[in-house]
């Protein structure tokens, strides 16, 4: 718990930390590695949402998870959230302002 806890502060610290400096994004333009990282970005949140969803929706009645948990997995979740942004962030940049995708505007 301890090791989650630490890492849950440090992503939401450097995100936190990232958007109120706003770091100059790279002015190399890869439409290639700009679609991947879109990608990865919505995969690693759709895999993390459906192992919540199956771990804790359709959970079995004797299994029983403490309140605090619950509360550090929400937060993961939203710290997770925090880090898709940031990687849509940077790949639309790569991808550039004239070939943005549509719907993820």
């Amino acid at each position: 718990m301890i090791w989650s806890l630490s890492a849950l502060t440090l992503m939401q610290a450097g995100y936190w930390i990232s958007h109120r400096l706003r770091p100059p994004l790279p002015r190399i333009r890869s439409a290639l590695i700009g679609y991947i990282l879109l990608f990865l970005a919505r995969m690693s949140f759709v895999v993390a949402t459906s192992i919540f969803g199956f771990v804790f929706i359709t959970r079995k009645p004797e299994f029983q998870i403490p309140t605090f948990r619950y509360v550090v997995i929400i937060t993961a979740l939203f710290a997770l959230f925090c880090y898709t942004q940031e990687l849509e962030r940077l790949g639309r940049a790569l991808i550039g302002p004239d070939q943005e995708p549509a719907g993820l505007g």
